[in-house]
C-alpha cells in the first residue's frame, strides 16, 4: 500500500473529548486498514492552548509519540511534560488526557490498539 499526503484523511475536531480548542488528526491508516489490531493510527496536530479531554480506555491502549512541541499528559492523575522524541502509553483500564502548554503546535503520532 502507498498513500500520498493528499490521499490521507484529515479530521478536524472542536472540543474533542471535552477538551479545549481544536485538534486535527491526519489518518495514516483507517480502522479497516489496521486489520482488526486497533482503531487509530494518526498524526495529531494540536495548537497552543488546546487539549483532548480526560477519557478512559477499556479493551484497548493508546500510545503517543511526540514529534514536535510540548505536551502535558495526565495518566491516572499523574501529569508529565513531554517533548520531541518522548512517548507515553495509557494502558487498558486507565484514563488520560493531553494538552499543549507550549507556544508552537504540538504534533504527535497516536495509536489505539486492542488488547483482546
Amino acid at each position: 500500500m502507498f498513500k500520498t499526503a493528499k490521499e490521507l484523511k484529515v479530521v478536524d475536531r472542536e472540543g474533542f473529548k471535552g477538551g479545549l480548542g481544536r485538534t486535527q488528526a491526519i489518518e495514516i491508516l483507517s480502522p479497516d486498514e489496521l486489520c482488526g489490531a486497533g482503531r487509530l493510527f494518526s498524526v495529531t496536530i494540536m495548537p497552543p492552548g488546546s487539549s483532548i479531554g480526560y477519557h478512559h480506555h477499556e479493551g484497548e491502549f493508546e500510545v503517543y509519540y511526540i514529534l514536535s512541541g510540548e505536551a502535558d499528559v495526565t495518566i491516572d492523575g499523574e501529569t508529565r511534560r513531554l517533548y520531541a522524541g518522548d512517548m507515553t502509553c495509557c494502558q487498558d483500564g486507565s484514563s488520560h488526557g493531553i494538552s499543549n502548554p507550549g507556544a508552537e503546535d504540538l504534533r504527535y503520532i497516536a495509536a489505539i490498539l486492542y488488547t483482546h
